[in-house]
């Protein structure tokens, strides 16, 4: 019978039975109260998650003179206490312990207590409670009683969301009290970590040791509520941050301590030993966890304990920043918001910065690792730039490292689009130092690639962070030297490539930066600000007159006395303004500065014009006549046949020759390929059929110049006249005819590709596929010979891709 006694529910019964003759039992309260005490009184705090008194607190409720009780005090301490624990049922029957006391200022609150606890209306209360609205005279009881309940519906976890959507919701409520009266709700989450809201005020701040009583779940859980603390009520709490913020830091000391320990262990031990596991795994939550609430505090701007909190954690190896930034990482990013933190980087240990760095070369590291390293890196620079004491401590030191790792990220991903955004601010780290000088070429070519690999956004950043860059570099004030030359040409070819608005600014801002450093040309650098000016009421918005009265200074003045060297930047900005198919002036303009730049190169005694004019300009002219936009086209066309009347020693240009007719314009290919009389259009498809015919074109001019200007007709009849699309089909076949195997084979498999598609173009492709067949020249009755690289064909498989490549 023994062995089948429960000591709990007899209790339960006998305390039931005494609720029934509840004035009885008051009568002898004394030995009642004290027996109550021995099991949940203020000594014995640890027995309140075993013992749960919800049937003693029920006895008591029914009590009609509570304030006769034996130790009355001490129990309405405890009825306060137990209504912010996180049990409903216990909460309810606190408050009712309390509400039994009468006093006055609670009782005409009493319905809205009761319904804060409801387990089905307590959401609809909170939301019309307004803390801000309680009457003064009773606020100093009544904001206790809501605080601490509310503190114990934030630590329920209860439904999908673990109670995140419970602690924003009180969180919301209680930015109504006074920030005094918060110290309480701040005492509540230190309570448990034997802390409170007045401590660590006065003094040098220093670590203290958690005591054991504190477990890992009630660690976690505190950094949990504080870190949604901080997101709702963190401005409010700043006269609590030593307590908290020193409650967190020994925290991040304890979780240090652990992992240490476990790192100590010998292996073999830790693996069989599943309990030093389990601990380690918990050490290293703790401290991701008390790292996170750190940065919050730190973003909130919380003076932070840099030596103490250096000293307790470990330093960010690159292990622990592989898939994701870590929170000590996130941590010291933060620190960089400021410069008066970001010092302390290197000030209290040495190893830090390098260990951050070393990020860069982690193995496997994701993109989102390497840009957060990069934001730092950025972050320190730019603080260089306007600080020389700055620049000595954390940047020069360590410059050489960044060098070398930024050197060995950018040979590992060569071809990672997605590691191309981070890789290419290492422009901006261009050093005085002869280490980092051989690892700028590696890079230049990831700027030069299209917007497709390397977006605008990411030039743009990279161009920002060259203006800053550009002051500190004392090798770009020789003009002579490769690092000025490098940055010079790469400016000016961007102009070519830069489409948006506020790229092509950011562009202009950093080549004015190059300006400052070498004076001789700030009157051409003001030249390219005119001519991608932009009006300052409104957002990219084209200032016209300026650009026109920039365009019309150089095509009438200035043009003659531009070096080579100067063309540079003005051919790319004309090259660009050409290929705009809205503004006829610009465009218009842009080509007549072209035409200026060709009669240049006629010059016997300027090769180096030749030589830009064969390499940076006529290639993009060619690309020009792949757009989409027949007045781009036009345009374009029209510089290319005035480079063939002029140019005489260009033996690409001059077998166009024979396609001007002497300068008349009736019958010039070049001049009615786009003219608006449709038949017009159409002879001048059949003269140039028939002048392929005679053979006297290379494979390459076809595919770049011809191919593409009759690509543009072969559309269905619907949208075009079907006799200029039937010769146009005619005139692709016969160009086939003299293509090499590789344009041909292109072009073929261009063809089926497109005629494959379920739309009303299918008949004309197929006809199309059909003329280039026909026009079938290669022998298959002995072996295919290799292609000879001298041969003059030998750029046809470099041009397969650009038949591929749909107008822009």
């Amino acid at each position: 019978m023994s062995d089948r006694f429960d000591p709990i529910t007899f209790e339960a019964q006998i305390l039931v039975t005494l609720g029934q003759c509840a004035s009885l039992a008051e009568k002898h309260n004394r030995e009642l109260v004290m027996y109550f005490l021995t099991l949940a009184g203020p000594d014995v705090p640890s027995r309140l998650q075993r013992f749960k008194p919800r049937a003693w607190l029920k006895l008591f409720s029914k009590f009609s003179n509570p304030k006769a009780l034996h130790t009355t005090n001490t129990l309405r301490a405890l009825y306060h206490s137990l209504i912010s624990y996180p049990d409903r049922e216990l909460q309810v029957v606190s408050l009712s312990c309390l509400l039994a006391y009468k006093s006055p200022h609670l009782q005409h609150h009493e319905e809205k207590l009761r319904l804060l606890l409801n387990e089905t209306k307590w959401r609809d209360e909170l939301t019309s409670l307004h803390m801000s609205s309680i009457e003064s005279k009773d606020r100093h009881q009544l904001v206790d009683v809501i605080v601490r309940p509310l503190y114990g519906l934030m630590l329920e976890k209860k439904g999908r969301s673990r109670g995140g959507d419970r602690r924003a919701a009180v969180l919301i409520a209680l930015a109504g009290c006074a920030d005094q009266e918060l110290s309480l709700f701040v005492d509540l989450m230190l309570n448990p970590m034997e802390s409170g809201s007045a401590a660590r005020q006065d003094g040098p701040f220093s670590l203290h040791q958690v005591s054991s009583n504190v477990s890992f779940k009630q660690q976690t859980g505190y950094l949990t509520l504080l870190g949604d603390v901080l997101k709702n009520l963190g401005s409010r709490l700043i006269t609590y941050w030593p307590a908290l913020l020193g409650t967190t830091l020994d925290l991040v000391a304890n979780a240090q301590k652990l992992l240490s320990s476990m790192t100590a262990d010998d292996a073999a031990e830790k693996v069989e030993n599943e309990a030093g596991e389990e601990e380690s795994e918990i050490g290293e939550v703790l401290n991701s966890k008390v790292l996170r609430s750190v940065e919050n505090m730190a973003s909130s701007g919380s003076p932070i304990s840099f030596a103490a909190l250096l000293n307790s954690t470990s330093r960010p190896t690159s292990l622990q920043n592989i898939q994701s930034p870590s929170a000590l990482l996130e941590l010291f990013y933060v620190w960089t918001s400021q410069p008066e933190f970001a010092i302390h980087l290197v000030q209290h240990d040495p190893r830090v910065l390098p260990k951050i760095l070393d990020c860069f070369v982690a193995a496997n590291a994701k993109p989102a690792v390497i840009n957060k390293v990069f934001d730092i890196v950025e972050r320190l620079l730019l603080y260089s730039a306007d600080d020389s004491e700055f620049l000595g401590l954390p940047v020069l030191p360590h410059i050489s490292q960044l060098l070398k790792n930024l050197t060995t990220l950018v040979e590992r991903t060569k071809a990672d689009a997605a590691l191309s955004s981070p890789i290419t601010q290492r422009q901006s780290l261009r050093p005085r130092f002869h280490a980092g000088l051989d690892s700028t070429g590696s890079s230049l070519p990831l700027l030069r690639k299209p917007s497709r690999t390397i977006s605008e956004k990411t030039k743009v950043k990279l161009l920002s962070t060259l203006g800053h860059i550009f002051p500190l570099l004392t090798e770009l004030s020789n003009p002579s030297s490769v690092e000025f030359s490098k940055a010079y040409e790469l400016l000016s070819l961007l102009y070519m490539s830069l489409r948006f608005t506020s790229s092509r600014l950011a562009l202009t801002s950093t080549f004015n930066q190059l300006a400052v450093i070498h004076p001789s040309i700030q009157e051409l650098a003001g030249l390219l600000e005119s001519l991608n000016a932009c009006l300052s009421k409104r957002i990219d918005e084209p200032d016209f007159d300026r650009r026109l009265t920039a365009f019309t200074l150089l095509n009438e003045q200035k043009y003659a006395a531009l070096s080579c060297h100067e063309w540079l930047p003005v051919i790319s900005n004309a090259l660009y303004f050409v290929q705009d198919a809205e503004e006829l002036a610009i465009r218009n303009h842009a080509a007549f500065t072209l035409r200026h730049f060709i009669d240049l190169t006629c010059d016997p005694s300027h090769p180096e014009m030749e030589t830009l004019f064969m390499r940076t300009a006529l290639p993009a002219l060619k690309n020009a006549l792949k757009f989409k936009y027949e007045l781009v086209r036009a345009e374009a066309l029209g510089v290319i046949a005035y480079a063939v009347s002029k140019r005489d020693r260009v033996s690409s240009l001059q077998e166009m020759r024979p396609l001007l007719a002497g300068g008349d314009e009736e019958t010039s290919f070049l001049n009615n390929i786009h003219h608006i009389q449709i038949h017009r259009r159409t002879r001048a498809l059949r003269r140039l059929a028939e002048y392929c015919d005679e053979g006297n074109m290379r494979s390459r001019t076809l595919i770049e110049v011809f191919l593409p200007l009759v690509e543009h007709y072969i559309v269905p009849t619907a949208t075009l006249d079907h006799l200029l699309v039937s010769e146009a089909i005619n005139t692709t076949g016969r160009i086939a005819r003299h293509l090499g195997w590789g344009a041909y084979s292109a072009l073929v498999q261009k063809c089926i590709r497109s005629s494959k598609e379920k739309n009303e173009g299918v008949r004309v492709y197929v006809r199309t596929l059909v003329a280039i067949l026909e026009n079938f020249h290669f022998s298959v009755e002995d072996a295919v010979q290799p292609v000879d690289a001298s041969a003059e064909d030998v750029a046809d498989s470099d041009h397969e891709g650009s038949l591929n490549e749909p107008p822009s």
